[in-house]
């Protein structure tokens, strides 16, 4: 009697291999010298990461401290992340092809890639149909997803992913407005500015009385940048003078002071002539936000087979215009939006869609999934059993297991369930009663002798309705008088 030997899943195509793949990310950096990929577990994640020689510095160790924050939903935990390097001299290409690692589905990239460079890796997750693997990039430009139909890659659009740190000088009860002169004698000036927590700078700044509040601001940054060799920023925002570090990142900060360098200091001479009122107001830390990797965490902890729109993030909304707005989402790609005001503000993934017309990443996922769990049922059929026979029985033996997975995936939710309500049409999609699904196995009378021969099943098909998700109603109403 034949047996049935081996199994290959296509839903989009491909060949399935044994072994289970972990639905887990894998986070790639870069850098002069390439790291093996290894897996930090959350319980341990800081020591495991230092002793893979990464420093607190580090993007990657910054990353994976965000992927193991609590999310804002306390029931989702991440167990762990799979991390490395590549080497700078090498393209995504070759590196991503030379990896022996193999055990993970969401691939992100630390920040600073060009648009080429991310799109080239969604040019290599497309070609990673079996085992799957899917591609989550970040940039700040709009038109990463213009002509891309890739249901492998999907782009977070966002422009604060780092901040830069500042501090402002405001004034009551007329604010600094950049052409008004305020008739300073012409004399030499003190300010003190410590940029990113270093050396205190103390700026003595030539002025003279027909310098607009505009000039005044450019001979402080012109003194400011001439102290630090950086790229500071002196301008006047909003009836404010501001200072903004040339840096970003969690190291990006100013600290304004009265100056002392002996000269005249600058703010007590606003106040004493002009009849300003200066005020040196809180200084901003810039920020790191990596909000590709809170989105990986939100999700592949917790039912990444459901939609990746409306998760609660801690990343703030994008300050794109309306227009940006639209092309972010005419272009397949996503960002992070806003919902409520004051207090009640809500941030959220807004879409989570992948580059080829739209589909979204929860039907990737979940069809990768269910892929993995047929092959892994069948294994464990065929591993634990001395033979499946290719007779009625051995082929009501996989028809069972198959049956289960795709149960399990009903009452997971991604497979839509038949309800009291459900039409006829929704019930012809079923073969169950149950779930909106349909497997079909041959009789051992249908399966030809060459097949039988080779121990070959083939013509195993099924056919499933997915339970999608709302992302957006239409409400029409009227009233009456």
């Amino acid at each position: 009697m034949a047996i049935i030997k081996d199994i290959k899943v296509t839903m989009s195509g491909g060949k399935a291999i044994p072994g289970s793949m972990v639905f887990r990310s894998l986070l790639m950096g870069t850098a002069a010298v390439e790291k093996p990929i290894t897996i930090i577990h959350q319980a341990d994640w800081s020591n495991e990461m230092l002793a893979e020689g990464y420093t607190v510095n580090d993007t990657e160790y910054k990353m994976v401290s965000k992927y193991f924050l609590p999310a804002v939903d306390t029931k989702i935990v991440v167990d762990d992340i799979a991390v490395g390097r590549k080497k700078n001299s090498d393209s995504w290409t070759t590196a991503l092809n030379a990896m022996t690692f193999d055990n993970f589905w969401l691939l992100m990239v630390t920040p600073g890639q060009s648009k080429a460079a991310l799109q080239e890796i969604g040019d290599w997750a497309a070609a990673q149909e079996d085992p799957g693997h899917f591609f989550l990039g970040t940039i700040n430009d709009v038109t990463i997803g213009a002509a891309r139909a890739n249901s492998r890659e999907a782009y977070l659009v966002y422009d604060k992913a780092t901040t830069k740190g500042y501090q402002t000088i405001s004034s009551k009860p007329t604010p600094f407005v950049g052409t008004v002169v305020p008739a300073l004698a012409s004399a030499t000036y003190d300010l003190d500015v410590t940029v990113d927590g270093g050396t205190l700078r103390q700026l003595a700044t030539p002025l003279l009385v027909s310098d607009t509040w505009t000039s005044i601001a450019s001979k402080i940054q012109v003194r400011l940048r001439a102290a630090t060799s950086g790229q500071e920023l002196v301008t006047i925002e909003k009836g404010k003078i501001k200072i903004t570090s040339g840096t970003t990142g969690t190291g990006s900060s100013i600290l304004i002071a009265e100056g002392t360098a002996g000269n005249t200091p600058l703010l007590g001479a606003i106040d004493a002539l002009t009849g300003y009122k200066t005020k040196i107001d809180s200084a901003v830390q810039g920020t790191e936000t990596f909000p590709d990797i809170e989105v990986a965490s939100r999700k592949i902890g917790y039912k990444p087979y459901f939609t990746w729109k409306w998760k609660q993030v801690r990343a703030a909304t994008a300050g794109y215009t309306y227009s940006e707005l639209t092309t972010i989402r005419t272009n397949n790609t996503f960002t992070i939006s806003t919902v409520g005001r004051g207090s009640s503000k809500i941030n959220f993934t807004n879409e989570g869609n992948t580059t080829k017309h739209g589909e979204y990443i929860d039907l990737t996922c979940g069809c990768d999934m269910i892929k993995e769990q047929l092959k892994d049922a069948y294994y464990t059929l065929v591993l634990n059993n001395e033979r499946i026979g290719m007779g009625n029985i051995g082929l009501g033996q996989v028809e069972t297991t198959l049956r289960n997975v795709l149960s399990q995936w009903g009452e997971n939710g991604f497979i839509m369930a038949l309800t009291a309500e459900s039409s006829d049409e929704d019930r012809s999609k079923s073969d169950n009663g149950k779930y909106m699904y349909k497997l079909d196995i041959p009789k051992r009378n249908a399966i030809s002798i060459a097949d039988r021969t080779a121990r070959i099943l083939k013509n195993v098909k099924f056919t499933f309705t997915v339970t999608g998700a709302i992302h957006e109603i239409t409400v029409n109403g009227y009233f009456e008088v």
